[in-house]
């Protein structure tokens, strides 16, 4: 692409000038066209696709009763909102001894990233055996963030919450994705940023990410209020913790 090297061109009507920065290539707008800063913006994240990344995967058994799927089918309990990467904001905050908050594009060009693979599991029964997730790590924002709390309550900016014990997400799989399969992460998979915990039943992925809450105690969150596990371990399949709650709300894609 011509966006990948470096001096002056045009692309897509736009007169940019391409920077070498850490590894990675800022855009940095010469002369603009209306609209075009969203455009400046989709470019910029996928130069950070194009970047290089610790890779971490996952070889875990295949869990009990999950069947393989060629495709995600994809639920949102809510609409999905209208989130543009570069007002994106993340925050750690709770029972934490310093309380973040990190504007997401920051997050993706000052932290270390990783390319977790590995397979996605849904509570309902499906598993997608290859994902390629693009992002930060959960532990290191808590590392220093420094929580002295056992759980999290992550939130999606749409208002949908989710209980996760905290050392789930000191794990090194956990992640704050704005990539998948090496594409910027599409809006119907959470854009432009989603929780990623491989280790724990999909539900627990929290869509447009945008806050972890330290807790102590497991406080529930959308699906933990009607039975669904604290904890949503697919090899123990921890689906219910008490009764067998039907799924409500939702919407439905491939």
């Amino acid at each position: 692409m011509t966006v990948m090297s470096h001096g002056r061109h045009r692309v897509l009507g736009l007169k940019l000038d391409i920077l070498p920065l850490r590894g990675w290539r800022r855009v940095r707008p010469i002369s603009l066209r209306r609209g075009a800063p969203v455009v400046v913006m989709f470019l910029w994240v996928i130069r950070l696709c194009a970047v290089e990344c610790r890779e971490v995967r996952l070889d875990l058994p295949w869990p009990p009763n999950q069947v393989r799927a060629h495709r995600f089918v994809v639920y949102d309990v809510f609409d999905p909102p209208e989130v543009s990467f570069d007002q994106h904001v993340v925050r750690v905050v709770g029972l934490v001894e310093r309380p973040l908050e990190l504007p997401l594009k920051e997050l993706a060009a000052r932290y270390p990233c990783v390319d977790v693979v590995a397979p996605f599991h849904c509570v309902t029964g499906w598993s997608v055996e290859r994902v390629v997730w693009r992002g930060v790590q959960t532990k290191v924002l808590l590392e220093e963030a420094r929580p002295f709390g056992r759980f999290a309550l992550a939130w999606g900016v749409d208002g949908y919450s989710a209980t996760l014990p905290l050392e789930a997400l000191m794990e090194e799989g956990s992640v704050i994705a704005w990539a998948m399969n090496g594409e910027p992460l599409p809006r119907k998979h959470g854009a432009p940023a989603r929780l990623v915990v491989p280790t724990r039943y999909a539900w627990k992925s929290v869509k447009y990410f945008g806050t972890l809450e330290v807790l102590e105690d497991a406080v529930p969150g959308y699906w933990e209020a009607v039975g669904y596990s604290v904890n949503g371990d697919p090899w123990r399949e921890e689906r219910f913790d008490f009764g067998r709650p039907q799924m409500r709300g939702r919407r439905v894609s491939l």
